[in-house]
């Protein structure tokens, strides 16, 4: 239906700002490692060579790329998926819908 790629998007976006709380709570309790516990990065940036990574924009501004590419790549494939349906349904919707 229309806007299940934006949906879909802000679903992951709740889950990544659950994921701050859950390892701020994680963190709570010291390790006997000393390790931190970074579920889906949000806490600090991993350590790679990754065009949408900029680590030194700091936390958690290192994400808005992240976000970003995630919404255009969404986006760009679901206007491949509209242009190529056929039917009914695709005459009511726009195709970045």
């Amino acid at each position: 239906s229309s806007f299940d790629w934006l949906r879909a998007y802000l679903f992951a976006a709740v889950i990544s700002t659950l994921m701050v709380f859950i390892n701020g709570f994680i963190n709570f309790f010291e390790s006997p490692d000393g390790v931190l516990a970074n579920y889906m990065f949000v806490s600090e940036a991993p350590n790679v060579a990754n065009p949408f990574l900029f680590p030194s924009l700091g936390w958690p501004l290192y994400l808005v790329p992240v976000h970003f590419a995630l919404l255009l790549h969404m986006l760009v494939i679901n206007i491949i998926y509209r242009a190529r349906e056929v039917g009914p349904i695709v005459e009511k919707l726009r195709i970045w819908q």
